[in-house]
Protein backbone atom coordinates (compact mmCIF):
# COMPACT_ATOMS: atom_id res chain seq x y z
CA UNK A 1 0.00 0.00 0.00
CA UNK A 2 0.77 3.57 -0.45
CA UNK A 3 0.80 5.21 2.70
CA UNK A 4 3.10 2.31 4.45
CA UNK A 5 5.57 2.56 1.74
CA UNK A 6 6.11 6.17 2.85
CA UNK A 7 6.05 5.20 6.38
CA UNK A 8 9.01 3.05 5.76
CA UNK A 9 10.83 5.73 3.06
CA UNK A 10 10.64 8.08 6.11
CA UNK A 11 11.71 5.79 8.99
CA UNK A 12 14.58 4.61 7.00
CA UNK A 13 16.27 8.10 6.81
CA UNK A 14 15.45 8.93 10.11
CA UNK A 15 17.93 6.28 11.17
CA UNK A 16 20.56 7.55 9.12
CA UNK A 17 23.52 8.03 11.40
CA UNK A 18 24.81 12.06 11.35
CA UNK A 19 27.95 12.23 9.80
CA UNK A 20 31.03 12.77 12.07
CA UNK A 21 31.93 16.38 13.47
CA UNK A 22 35.64 16.74 12.40
CA UNK A 23 37.88 18.38 14.83
CA UNK A 24 39.21 21.91 14.29
CA UNK A 25 42.49 22.06 12.48
CA UNK A 26 45.30 22.28 15.29
CA UNK A 27 46.48 26.02 16.08
CA UNK A 28 49.70 26.90 14.84
CA UNK A 29 52.28 28.18 17.96
CA UNK A 30 53.13 31.81 16.88
CA UNK A 31 56.58 32.12 17.33
CA UNK A 32 57.79 34.86 20.20
CA UNK A 33 59.65 38.06 18.87
CA UNK A 34 62.90 37.52 17.80
CA UNK A 35 65.96 39.53 18.47
CA UNK A 36 66.91 42.95 17.26
CA UNK A 37 69.02 46.00 17.22
CA UNK A 38 68.75 48.56 19.80
CA UNK A 39 70.31 52.09 20.69
CA UNK A 40 70.03 54.96 23.11
CA UNK A 41 71.31 58.44 23.70
CA UNK A 42 71.10 60.62 26.81
CA UNK A 43 72.81 62.64 29.24
CA UNK A 44 73.65 62.98 33.32
CA UNK A 45 74.67 65.06 36.16
CA UNK A 46 75.34 63.97 39.38
CA UNK A 47 79.12 63.96 41.58
CA UNK A 48 82.00 62.26 42.10
CA UNK A 49 84.12 60.85 45.74
CA UNK A 50 86.56 61.35 46.55
CA UNK A 51 85.82 64.93 48.63
CA UNK A 52 85.57 68.01 47.89
CA UNK A 53 82.76 66.08 45.68
CA UNK A 54 82.45 67.94 41.76
CA UNK A 55 79.45 68.56 40.37
CA UNK A 56 79.84 66.49 37.09
CA UNK A 57 78.01 66.01 34.52
CA UNK A 58 78.17 63.30 31.38
CA UNK A 59 76.63 62.23 28.03
CA UNK A 60 76.30 58.44 26.39
CA UNK A 61 75.52 56.60 23.70
CA UNK A 62 74.65 53.09 23.39
CA UNK A 63 74.38 50.16 20.31
CA UNK A 64 73.92 46.62 21.16
CA UNK A 65 71.04 43.76 20.28
CA UNK A 66 68.11 42.79 22.44
CA UNK A 67 68.30 39.25 22.56
CA UNK A 68 64.50 39.47 23.53
CA UNK A 69 61.95 41.77 24.81
CA UNK A 70 63.36 41.44 27.85
CA UNK A 71 67.40 40.91 28.04
CA UNK A 72 69.61 43.05 25.74
CA UNK A 73 73.64 43.57 25.33
CA UNK A 74 75.22 46.62 24.28
CA UNK A 75 78.38 48.43 24.31
CA UNK A 76 78.13 51.85 25.95
CA UNK A 77 80.45 55.34 25.15
CA UNK A 78 80.48 58.37 26.55
CA UNK A 79 82.32 60.93 28.90
CA UNK A 80 82.09 62.86 31.84
CA UNK A 81 83.51 65.75 33.70
CA UNK A 82 83.14 68.43 36.62
CA UNK A 83 85.12 70.17 39.16
CA UNK A 84 83.81 71.22 42.75
CA UNK A 85 84.91 73.53 45.66
CA UNK A 86 84.46 73.61 49.55
CA UNK A 87 85.73 76.07 52.09
CA UNK A 88 85.29 76.26 55.67
CA UNK A 89 86.49 79.11 58.67
CA UNK A 90 85.87 78.60 62.35
CA UNK A 91 87.08 80.55 65.22
CA UNK A 92 90.45 78.25 65.53
CA UNK A 93 91.18 76.81 61.57
CA UNK A 94 90.25 77.24 58.20
CA UNK A 95 90.21 74.67 55.08
CA UNK A 96 89.52 74.68 51.28
CA UNK A 97 89.69 71.78 48.98
CA UNK A 98 89.55 71.83 45.31
CA UNK A 99 88.88 69.16 43.24
CA UNK A 100 88.26 68.11 39.45
CA UNK A 101 87.21 65.10 37.23
CA UNK A 102 87.67 64.38 33.87
CA UNK A 103 87.36 60.93 31.76
CA UNK A 104 86.13 58.86 28.61
CA UNK A 105 85.35 54.84 28.73
CA UNK A 106 83.45 52.72 26.65
CA UNK A 107 82.06 49.46 28.59
CA UNK A 108 80.52 46.21 27.68
CA UNK A 109 77.12 45.95 29.75
CA UNK A 110 73.68 43.56 29.76
CA UNK A 111 70.54 44.66 31.23
CA UNK A 112 66.87 43.23 32.02
CA UNK A 113 63.82 44.77 31.96
CA UNK A 114 60.55 43.69 33.61
CA UNK A 115 57.50 45.49 33.35
CA UNK A 116 58.97 49.17 33.34
CA UNK A 117 62.04 48.26 35.51
CA UNK A 118 65.44 48.44 33.84
CA UNK A 119 68.49 46.54 35.92
CA UNK A 120 71.81 46.43 34.66
CA UNK A 121 75.55 46.66 34.82
CA UNK A 122 78.66 46.07 32.96
CA UNK A 123 82.53 46.41 32.49
CA UNK A 124 84.58 48.99 31.00
CA UNK A 125 87.47 50.78 30.68
CA UNK A 126 87.89 54.55 30.55
CA UNK A 127 90.93 57.15 29.86
CA UNK A 128 91.43 60.57 31.94
CA UNK A 129 91.28 60.72 35.65
CA UNK A 130 91.24 63.06 38.62
CA UNK A 131 92.70 65.24 41.10
CA UNK A 132 91.91 66.81 44.41
CA UNK A 133 93.67 69.51 46.43
CA UNK A 134 92.54 69.92 49.96
CA UNK A 135 94.61 72.33 52.97
CA UNK A 136 93.68 73.39 56.40
CA UNK A 137 95.63 75.87 59.08
CA UNK A 138 94.68 76.06 62.22
CA UNK A 139 96.92 77.11 65.52
CA UNK A 140 98.77 74.18 65.86
CA UNK A 141 100.25 74.71 61.85
CA UNK A 142 98.77 73.70 58.88
CA UNK A 143 98.62 70.87 56.16
CA UNK A 144 98.03 70.67 52.62
CA UNK A 145 97.33 66.79 50.22
CA UNK A 146 96.95 66.34 46.97
CA UNK A 147 96.12 63.18 44.63
CA UNK A 148 96.36 62.61 41.43
CA UNK A 149 94.98 59.73 39.54
CA UNK A 150 95.42 59.29 35.56
CA UNK A 151 95.71 56.72 32.83
CA UNK A 152 93.79 54.00 31.70
CA UNK A 153 90.84 53.46 34.60
CA UNK A 154 89.16 50.03 35.10
CA UNK A 155 85.78 50.34 35.36
CA UNK A 156 82.62 48.42 36.58
CA UNK A 157 79.18 50.11 36.96
CA UNK A 158 75.51 49.57 37.72
CA UNK A 159 72.41 50.64 36.89
CA UNK A 160 68.89 50.73 38.41
CA UNK A 161 65.73 53.06 36.52
CA UNK A 162 62.62 53.12 35.02
CA UNK A 163 61.68 53.26 31.28
CA UNK A 164 58.34 54.55 29.56
CA UNK A 165 57.04 53.28 26.61
CA UNK A 166 55.32 49.99 25.79
CA UNK A 167 56.54 46.67 24.23
CA UNK A 168 55.30 45.81 20.68
CA UNK A 169 53.76 42.20 21.27
CA UNK A 170 54.61 41.50 17.83
CA UNK A 171 58.23 42.37 17.21
CA UNK A 172 59.58 42.96 21.19
CA UNK A 173 61.03 46.52 20.33
CA UNK A 174 60.19 49.07 23.07
CA UNK A 175 60.46 52.71 22.59
CA UNK A 176 61.02 55.30 25.37
CA UNK A 177 62.38 57.56 27.93
CA UNK A 178 64.81 56.12 30.68
CA UNK A 179 65.44 57.63 34.55
CA UNK A 180 67.91 56.28 35.70
CA UNK A 181 70.68 55.86 38.90
CA UNK A 182 73.75 55.06 37.55
CA UNK A 183 76.95 54.47 39.46
CA UNK A 184 80.73 53.49 38.14
CA UNK A 185 83.70 52.78 40.18
CA UNK A 186 87.00 53.66 38.52
CA UNK A 187 90.48 52.21 39.91
CA UNK A 188 93.35 54.25 38.77
CA UNK A 189 96.30 51.98 39.42
CA UNK A 190 99.27 54.52 39.29
CA UNK A 191 97.99 57.20 41.14
CA UNK A 192 100.23 59.81 43.40
CA UNK A 193 99.91 61.01 46.43
CA UNK A 194 101.64 64.19 47.94
CA UNK A 195 101.20 65.44 51.44
CA UNK A 196 102.88 68.07 53.45
CA UNK A 197 102.61 69.60 57.25
CA UNK A 198 104.46 72.10 58.63
CA UNK A 199 104.01 72.81 62.97
CA UNK A 200 106.00 73.44 65.79
CA UNK A 201 108.31 70.03 65.38
CA UNK A 202 108.65 71.50 62.04
CA UNK A 203 108.10 70.83 58.12
CA UNK A 204 107.66 67.13 56.56
CA UNK A 205 106.82 65.81 53.74
CA UNK A 206 105.58 62.44 51.95
CA UNK A 207 105.09 61.14 48.35
CA UNK A 208 103.24 58.20 47.69
CA UNK A 209 103.48 56.71 43.99
CA UNK A 210 102.35 53.77 42.10
CA UNK A 211 99.22 53.54 44.69
CA UNK A 212 95.89 52.93 43.43
CA UNK A 213 93.08 54.86 44.17
CA UNK A 214 89.22 54.39 43.90
CA UNK A 215 86.62 57.20 42.55
CA UNK A 216 82.90 56.52 42.56
CA UNK A 217 80.07 58.37 40.49
CA UNK A 218 76.92 58.44 41.30
CA UNK A 219 74.63 59.83 38.56
CA UNK A 220 70.91 60.07 37.68
CA UNK A 221 70.69 59.51 33.65
CA UNK A 222 67.95 60.93 31.39
CA UNK A 223 67.62 59.03 28.12
CA UNK A 224 65.80 57.97 25.08
CA UNK A 225 66.14 54.17 24.12
CA UNK A 226 64.70 52.04 21.20
CA UNK A 227 65.41 48.49 22.56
Amino acid sequence: MFVPSVFLITLAHAEEPAPPVSDPPPVEAQPGPGGHFRWGVGGSVGSFFPDPNPVCFGAEGRLGYALNDRVSVYGSFGGYGGIGFRASVDETSASAGLSTVSYSYVAANADLLTGPIVVGGGLGVGRGGWSTVSGSVSGGGAGQQSISAAGYLPQVSGRVGLMGGKTEPDTGKRHGVLFALDVRMSAAPGATTVTQTAGTDGVAQSITTQKTAVGVAPMLILSYESR
